[in-house]
């Protein structure tokens, strides 16, 4: 089983990413979905081995990451951005589209700072929440586990600091 940290919209807490990283030390990758580019540092420094896959934010000014990509683990092939391109706040039909026309089995986003699980027939859509600004009060991120073509998602809380 391969396990994937999804997290998004750390909004300059550092501390948040720092504690997911700390208990999930036995994840295979990290998918940033924007919003907090310079948190990653983080992961960069503490956690050098660990694979990042990072998109921009609308609030990560003057980046150079990507505003999308892609990522394959175990066969399952992941479409991540950070939303905001695709009007998430008012509707998830541009997201699922854009999966599909990319062959995605999954689509990570954020932008929302809620967590979300839809499933879309072929494809899953996902929000991790916010790990660092949550609208609900409860800063989450997303755990991915995928175990063959069965795919699993969970919604956690940033452990306390």
């Amino acid at each position: 089983m391969k396990k994937i940290l999804v997290v998004s919209d750390t909004h300059g807490a550092d501390q948040c990413l720092r504690a997911i990283l700390q208990k999930e030390t036995d994840a295979a990758a990290l998918i940033f979905l924007g919003d907090g580019e310079k948190d990653l540092h983080v992961a960069e420094e503490e956690f050098p081995r660990l694979p990042v896959y990072a998109v921009h934010g609308n609030c990560d000014f003057g980046s150079l990451l990507p505003v999308e990509g892609l990522a394959a683990f175990d066969g399952v092939l992941f479409y991540y951005t950070h939303g905001h391109i695709y009007n998430a706040k008012m509707t998830l039909d541009d997201l699922e589209r854009a999966g599909r026309e990319r062959g995605a089995d999954v689509v990570l986003f954020g932008h929302t700072h809620q967590g979300i699980v839809k499933n879309c027939g072929d494809v899953t859509l996902f929000n991790p929440g916010s790990a660092g600004q949550s609208f609900s009060g409860h800063n989450g991120y997303g755990v991915v586990c995928i175990d063959g073509k069965n795919v699993e998602f969970e919604h956690r809380l940033v452990p306390e600091l």
